[in-house]
């Protein structure tokens, strides 16, 4: 039995604001499942109420739902870690280290051209800059996109572009916490270690923050874009 829109509406606002949930990824799953699990009870007789209360009790009540949320959510962070990983990895190990040894020696050829330490300055800055205003252009970008995708869709937007901007901001969230770990690294090491061993350690830890850009900006084109495949 196909449920009506009000009911529709019914079950979205049991889950949004009688139950609190937030993650627009786990309320479209729960909205599934509840929609059809109430489908099947009506079709057997059961009215509309009693279903919503019978499925509501099996997943354990709000308690049940806000865990479920709790869950859900590291579940998915741990996802978009590995997401990203499975595009770094390969500029290690795999057919794109020739990428990582070109990056490594452009940054050698700039540091040699500049003062060492002035250059791990410049390029730790210049990450952050490049960071801080990427993430609210790219950010800008996606809302007003899934802004005109939802309206085009019919759907509703909240829900249209949280499957897209939750992965985005957990990437660049990532994406600073490597940059920032690279540089406290850099700063303790610069000052302990001779001069040729801090630059290559300087040269090593910006070689692997750009690759990690790199590769997170990959992870982020195929769970962004419709037309690629994530592998």
């Amino acid at each position: 039995m196909q449920l009506t829109p009000d009911q529709l509406a019914t079950i979205d606002r049991h889950l949004r604001k009688e139950n609190w949930l937030l993650n627009e990824d786990l309320i479209a799953e729960l909205t599934d499942h509840y929609t059809t699990a109430i489908s099947n009870r009506m079709t057997e007789g059961q009215a509309f109420s009693e279903s919503l209360i019978d499925v509501y009790k099996g997943f354990g009540w709000r308690k049940g739902l806000l865990k479920m949320e709790e869950e859900y959510g590291i579940q998915k962070k741990r996802q978009t870690i590995l997401m990203a990983w499975r595009e770094v990895k390969p500029f290690f190990v795999g057919q794109r280290t020739p990428i990582t040894v070109a990056i490594f020696a452009g940054l050698y050829q700039l540091d040699s051209l500049y003062a060492g330490r002035d250059m791990a300055k410049s390029f730790f800055s210049t990450g952050e800059t490049f960071l801080i205003i990427g993430f609210c252009t790219s950010f800008f970008i996606i809302i007003i996109w899934e802004l005109w995708q939802s309206r085009a869709n019919g759907e509703n937007w909240f829900s249209f572009a949280g499957r897209k901007v939750t992965p985005f901001v957990r990437i660049y969230s990532i994406c600073y916490a490597v940059l920032l770990c690279s540089k406290f690294v850099w700063i303790i090491f610069s000052w302990s270690l001779p001069a040729v061993l801090a630059q290559f350690v300087g040269l090593s830890l910006q070689t692997s923050t750009a690759v990690y850009f790199v590769g997170s900006t990959i992870a982020l084109y195929k769970r962004l874009s419709p037309k690629v495949k994530a592998a």
